[in-house]
């Protein structure tokens, strides 16, 4: 868990990763996670489905908590559109 995350700058530093190549998923990312919640936060960049999402190694309830997670403590924004797609909002 992040605990006393400045949202603000979670949301400006995801806004930035957008254009960016994908991190190197053993270090902590932009948002301080490794791992397979990396690779899930770098999906959420470009968008992906549930079940690519799921390729990250986590069960489908911990992905559904990491999205989650990432509302709340992050406070970044989450869209799922018409094609079932999860990715991050710019704004």
């Amino acid at each position: 868990m992040s605990f006393n995350r400045n949202k603000d700058e979670d949301r400006y530093n995801t806004r930035q990763m957008v254009n960016k190549d994908p991190e190197n998923f053993s270090k902590k990312n932009w948002l301080g996670h490794s791992g397979a919640a990396a690779k899930i936060d770098t999906m959420l960049l470009k968008g992906g489905s549930f079940e690519e999402l799921c390729t990250s190694g986590r069960k489908p309830n911990a992905v559904r908590s990491h999205l989650n997670h990432l509302k709340t403590d992050h406070g970044l924004s989450i869209e799922k559109n018409d094609d079932d797609v999860y990715v991050f909002l710019s704004a």
